[in-house]
Formats: C-alpha cells, structure tokens, sequence
C-alpha cells in the first residue's frame, strides 16, 4: 500500500477516501409515531435497531423534498450545543419540540400529508393519510423514485 502511495498522488487520495468510507458511521432513523396535533416522532439509533444507542449528532435539518430529492424548502432545523463535551446523544425526538442541549436555527413549519421529506438528506419520510406514514434510506428513496413510483 505504501508503495501505491509513494509512486502516484492518486494513489494516496485514493487510501485516504477508502479510510474515510470504512469510518462512516451508519446510523438509522425510525418513526416511532405520528402525533396528529405536531407530527413524527423520530426515533435514531446508531445501530440497526430503535432503542439501540442513542446518536451523536450535530445537526438535524428535516427539509421538504420532490420526488428527485432535490430541496424546496427547510422545514425545521437544530443544532447541538451540548455537542462539544462529546457525552450528547440523540434517542428520540418530537417534530418541533427543542430537546435539552440543542437550539432551534429554524421554526417548526407544519407537515403536509403527500409530500416527502428528508431528515439530513440521510433518510426520507412521507405520510399519506389513509396508509400511515413510510421512512425510506436514502437507496430506497432515490430507486422508488427512479421506477417513477
């Protein structure tokens, strides 16, 4: 591997970003219920299950989307200032509510049935109001939307 890095610059950028994908953390986000009065619920987990380990996060921005997932308009946005002493995580959260530890950069504006948005541009979410609401990852968004629905 050296050798690759020593002989061409490509090679060592090429390292870095291998290095850089195998650190990502993965991480998931669930609706856990829909309030009808302020909206979703979510639920993060750094795992593959709600309930798991809760989240470090530095930032939730919940954005309207087309069906491209290109961004109309940022719906609600927050960012951690409990984050700098590193012990902050995220479990559960309500749309529009302010946890502990954080402030809101953008007001809540009311979700509308039909219409997609995306939590960090990571996870995608719609409600329809006579089947309930779905949370897609990013995949899934982009190949449901590609097939045209």
């Amino acid at each position: 591997m050296r050798e690759m890095m020593n002989r061409s610059p490509l090679g060592g950028v090429l390292f870095i970003a291998l290095l850089c994908v195998a650190c990502t953390k993965q991480w998931m986000l669930e609706i856990v219920r829909w309030d009808s009065e302020t909206g979703p619920v979510f639920c993060f987990a750094n795992g593959n299950q709600c309930g798991d380990r809760g989240l470090q996060i530095h930032f939730i921005t919940v954005s309207q989307v087309d069906a491209a997932g290109d961004q109309l308009r940022v719906m609600w946005q927050l960012q951690n200032i409990d984050d700098a002493k590193g012990q902050s995580t995220l479990t559960k959260l309500a749309y529009g509510v302010v946890p502990d530890g954080w402030v809101q950069l953008i007001g809540a504006k009311d979700l509308q049935a039909n219409k997609y948005y995306s939590v960090n541009d990571s996870y995608y979410f719609t409600r329809d109001v006579a089947f309930g609401y779905k949370v897609f990852s990013r995949k899934e968004f982009f190949d449901l939307n590609s097939r045209g629905k």
